[in-house]
């Protein structure tokens, strides 16, 4: 299966391109190099990706497989599986402490960057939702 490219995002020094497919993988690619070389492949979804975000050296994947993985940039190693969606991963946001995440469920979610731990649900969409974008989320534990 090819890797159809579908989620992307550059890492904050245009170094370091993240994408994710409809093969189940995310690939990272160096910018800076003439040919955009693949660094690494971060397999272990069981569905397509459909959300992808780079923050500092973690990607964080979000998946029809309804998981969340926060992998190493590094090493690739998945380092948390985040469970708990019930469809497809539709959107992830991170604000250093917190990612959120929402889904074909009708939920968003607030998970715990550090431990995976999912911290709060928001329920009540009649259809799914999306997060918001500012990055001036903060939340109270």
């Amino acid at each position: 299966m090819a890797h159809y490219v579908m989620p992307r995002v550059l890492i904050e020094d245009n170094s370091v391109l993240a994408t994710g497919g409809e093969d189940k993988t995310a690939r990272i690619w160096s910018t800076k190099t003439e040919l955009c070389e693949c660094i690494g492949i971060l397999r272990g979804h069981t569905d397509y990706i459909n959300c992808i975000i780079i923050e500092d050296c973690f990607v964080l994947t979000g998946s029809a497989d309804k998981t969340i993985r926060k992998w190493d940039v590094g090493t690739c190693d998945c380092l948390l599986v985040l469970t708990g969606h019930t469809s497809v991963i539709y959107r992830m946001i991170c604000t250093g402490d917190f990612v959120f995440s929402s889904s074909y469920d009708r939920t968003a979610r607030c998970w715990d960057f550090d431990s995976g731990e999912c911290v709060r649900v928001f329920r009540g969409h009649k259809r799914g939702c999306t997060p918001s974008s500012s990055s001036r989320l903060t939340m109270t534990t």
